[in-house]
């Protein structure tokens, strides 16, 4: 039994001696998905009166997936930035580096998000995520349980570029 708990005890000591500098977060391995609400500052349009107010999309849900090079992949589902949008999409951030508990895009300053089809990715230039930052939280027992994002979406449609300042705040829920 000694020897059984040497070897946890070297094996756990050896994978937190990772060189890579990106974070490893074995919360962040299996099937799972961070529930919440996205809000957009200046998204809902009123077309009548041409005022514009934030825009809310309560639901939503954003899915982290390791890649092989250490960085995220978040996958935001059934997400729309203004009441003009007249489809939600799903939309992939790559690269999201999470390391001490906050995320960025690494050293990119900018990243063109994947819109994901039942056919594939497809990258829209059209759209530009900039500015992005986030947190992790995590309970007293050490488990991942919050999400938070900011970032800018850079709309350009008609030749005309619309940057919608957006958060996301959501919390670990498991996928059965």
């Amino acid at each position: 039994m000694k020897r059984f708990i040497y070897f946890a005890m070297l094996v756990v000591l050896f994978a937190s001696c990772n060189k890579n500098e990106v974070e490893q977060n074995p919360i962040l391995e299996g099937n799972y998905k961070f529930v919440g609400t996205v809000v957009v500052v200046g998204g809902n349009i009123n077309m009548e009166t041409h005022e514009v107010s934030d825009f809310t999309k309560e639901n939503v849900s954003v899915k982290p997936e390791q890649q092989e090079d250490g960085t995220y992949r978040l996958l935001l589902e059934e997400v729309n930035f203004s009441n003009m949008m007249p489809v939600n999409i799903n939309m992939a951030l790559p690269g999201v580096v999470i390391k001490n508990g906050k995320l960025s895009l690494g050293a990119a300053e900018t990243v063109n998000p994947l819109i994901v089809t039942p056919m594939g990715e497809v990258a829209d230039e059209n759209y530009v995520v900039k500015n992005f930052s986030g947190s992790v939280n995590y309970k007293d027992n050490g488990v991942f349980n919050e999400i938070s994002l900011d970032f800018v979406v850079a709309m350009k449609r008609m030749d005309k570029v619309t940057e919608y300042p957006t958060s996301y705040k959501g919390v670990y829920q498991e996928v059965k």
